[in-house]
């Protein structure tokens, strides 16, 4: 069992996906996940820590970053500050175990989203949608 993994698998598409880092401290739910999203986006890298899910981060510049609330040693928002800090146009999705997200609003500044967990897959996608559109409006002015 690893702390941090990176991949870089390409299914041959002719369309920019959307690369997302999943950092969360339970192996079966970042599994779980990438073979969700696995299609739908580009899945490179995972962290079962916050020191690891910022070093992967900084290393590979993903579009999307997945953070678990609790993950340790210090926690989902402050690793979404420090990820933030290093690279802004990176979208956070902060991931709770409870139902309401909004509870949780203040200690997620920084974040773009606030899901929970078992809502992660459907609304994730939706996210991810959202952030393709911006990468291809953004290359698109350029």
């Amino acid at each position: 069992m690893t702390k941090t993994s990176a991949s870089r698998a390409d299914t041959g598409r002719d369309w920019p996906r959307c690369s997302v880092l999943i950092a969360d401290p339970d192996d079966r739910f970042r599994d779980l996940v990438k073979q969700h999203l696995g299609g739908a986006v580009r899945v490179v890298g995972d962290a079962g820590d916050a020191d690891a899910a910022v070093g992967l981060a900084r290393a590979l510049h993903p579009d999307v970053v997945l953070l678990d609330f609790l993950l340790p040693p210090f926690g989902g928002p402050e690793a979404a500050r420090r990820i933030k800090a290093d690279r802004a146009e990176t979208r956070v999705v902060l991931l709770t175990s409870g139902d309401d997200p909004s509870v949780l609003h203040g200690h997620a500044v920084g974040c773009d989203a606030v899901l929970p967990r078992h809502k992660v897959i459907g609304e994730m996608l939706s996210q991810i949608g959202r952030s393709v559109a911006a990468l291809r409006a953004r290359s698109a002015r350029r």
